[in-house]
């Protein structure tokens, strides 16, 4: 059934404007050339980067082709392609043609791949590189759900003091209240601790809204903004007492460590570990 724009309601005024509902139908009605120029825009503004800075990233969008006028014109099969690579998003959410954002990216069940995933995409690593989004305190003694986003965050420029990154969504359906879920979630981010030697920040947003980056349909570049040094972070839940003064949910460590052991994960934390040393021969120990 088809959402209406017009609501008649008992309560209230008796009728409301359903704003969301209009807007949709506005962008489907624009002209093709229209859409992919605001969705170009849009793509910047998304990350953070104002009409009139895209000349530093794609130098051929200069001021003079910000009006409306003249953006199509430089909106070249060249440059869409530059622009969605730039920030990994779909060609074909950039041309207008559905709302998904973002690629299927999964690796629940798969931590090698996550592993392997994140090397290919972050030549070095970068601190703070893996992000995690929840709705609120996370405790495994609670049998309700409690959603979880992954997302990889990578550096690809600045704007005087202020980074620019793009993302990769993973889009599994982490609940930590499911046991299985939140071994690989825990194993994750003590591998990051010990290998990366970063934190993974843990970032509260309101459940609507971390559906919608879920699903693949949501930059979440102003989620995963402010302080870093969250309280708690998630490697928090994966280490001891003597290895983090906010070690948390603790009893579980055995089998985060048996999780590690299982599927084979301390390689990828001595390989960091060598790379940050430049010995690409010496073997080293990692905690489990």
């Amino acid at each position: 059934m088809a959402t209406e724009i017009i609501e008649i309601k008992p309560k209230l005024l008796g009728i409301t404007v359903n704003v969301n509902e209009l807007w949709r139908r506005l962008r489907r009605e624009l002209p093709p050339a229209s859409r992919v120029a605001q969705r170009f825009l849009e793509l910047f503004q998304e990350h953070g980067v104002a009409p009139a800075q895209i000349q530093r990233f794609l130098p051929q969008v200069t001021l003079e082709h910000l009006s409306p006028d003249r953006l199509g014109a430089v909106l070249t099969n060249e440059t869409l392609d530059q622009a969605a690579t730039l920030f990994g998003v779909r060609r074909e959410w950039l041309e207008g043609i559905d709302e998904q954002v973002y690629e299927n990216l999964s690796c629940y069940k798969a931590p090698r791949y996550f592993f392997e995933d994140l090397a290919r995409w972050q030549i070095k690593p970068q601190t703070f590189a893996v992000r995690a989004l929840c709705c609120g305190e996370l405790d495994y003694t609670s049998q309700q759900e409690q959603p979880l986003a992954l997302v990889v965050v990578e550096s690809i420029g600045s704007l005087g003091d202020k980074e620019v990154c793009r993302y990769r969504v993973y889009r599994d359906a982490w609940d930590w209240s499911y046991l299985p879920c939140r071994l690989q979630l825990k194993a994750f981010a003590r591998l990051m601790h010990f290998g990366w030697q970063t934190p993974v920040p843990l970032h509260r947003v309101q459940r609507r809204v971390l559906e919608r980056i879920h699903a693949g349909r949501k930059v979440p570049h102003f989620e995963l903004r402010g302080c870093l040094l969250t309280e708690p972070s998630l490697e928090d839940f994966a280490l001891s007492e003597d290895e983090s003064r906010q070690a948390q949910e603790t009893d579980e460590l055995a089998s985060v460590s048996a999780y590690v052991e299982r599927h084979r994960l301390g390689e990828f934390s001595r390989r960091w570990e060598r790379q940050a040393s430049g010995d690409q021969s010496a073997p080293s120990e990692t905690p489990g």
